[in-house]
């Protein structure tokens, strides 16, 4: 428990050196996210133990950073591709109340987790869909549907542009959480344009990255 109060404490004080705006409103509804989290994964395995030690530095640190160096709209049709158990989904959607957010995940266990998550904590505009991208983003009721499409821990970039890329509108684009080395998955999708790299230039975030890409020409 004092591991984790300590994670929350240095969250904070990181989120305001960084202008992440957080009333009280948003950190008890994140603190619920992570409550209810840490609660289903002693069922289905969502995160790792470790993760669970520092979820308030890295999971939820690392999803709403984003918001820092990414432009993204107030109120965006936003889908999570492999969100596993709501990451970086969840946490964005509390920061941006106006989103309207689709969860996808190809295990259904955690799919029925996400729900539940999904429930206790009262999230309203967000549902969780049990598929596969590239089945889903098929189907006339979420093709071209998205303004953004975002992929933390779902695969690499050329399998993750290949299986979402359809889900976005016109002027739609995919943000990827990276890290380390990913020069030579950047030349797997040299085809498309504009493809942005961008730090996460967060305390602790060492060497995370976030990639934007847009659609091919």
């Amino acid at each position: 428990m004092l591991s984790k109060k300590v994670s929350l404490e240095k969250f904070l004080k990181i989120c305001e050196g960084k202008n992440i705006e957080l009333d009280s409103g948003k950190l008890r509804l994140l603190e619920r996210y992570v409550n209810t989290l840490l609660e289903e994964n002693k069922k289905v395995n969502l995160i790792s133990r470790k993760s669970e030690r520092d979820i308030w530095e890295k999971q939820i640190l690392e999803s709403v950073a984003v918001l820092k160096v990414v432009n993204l709209l107030k109120e965006a049709k936003v889908l999570d591709f492999g969100t596993g158990g709501g990451l970086p989904g969840i946490p964005l959607k509390i920061l941006e109340k106006d989103w309207d957010l689709t969860l996808i995940d190809s295990t259904k266990k955690k799919i029925d987790a996400v729900k539940r998550i999904i429930k206790k904590i009262e999230l309203k505009k967000v549902k969780a869909v049990w598929s596969r991208g590239e089945e889903l983003s098929k189907n006339k009721y979420y093709k071209n549907k998205f303004d953004f499409v975002l992929a933390r821990g779902a695969g690499k970039l050329d399998y993750i542009i290949k299986n979402s890329i359809d889900f976005l509108k016109k002027d739609g684009k995919i943000v990827v959480w990276k890290g380390g080395d990913i020069r030579e998955e950047l030349q797997s999708v040299k085809g498309y344009n504009k493809i942005e790299v961008l730090d996460l230039d967060v305390e602790g975030l060492v060497e995370k990255k976030v990639v934007l890409i847009g659609i091919r020409n």
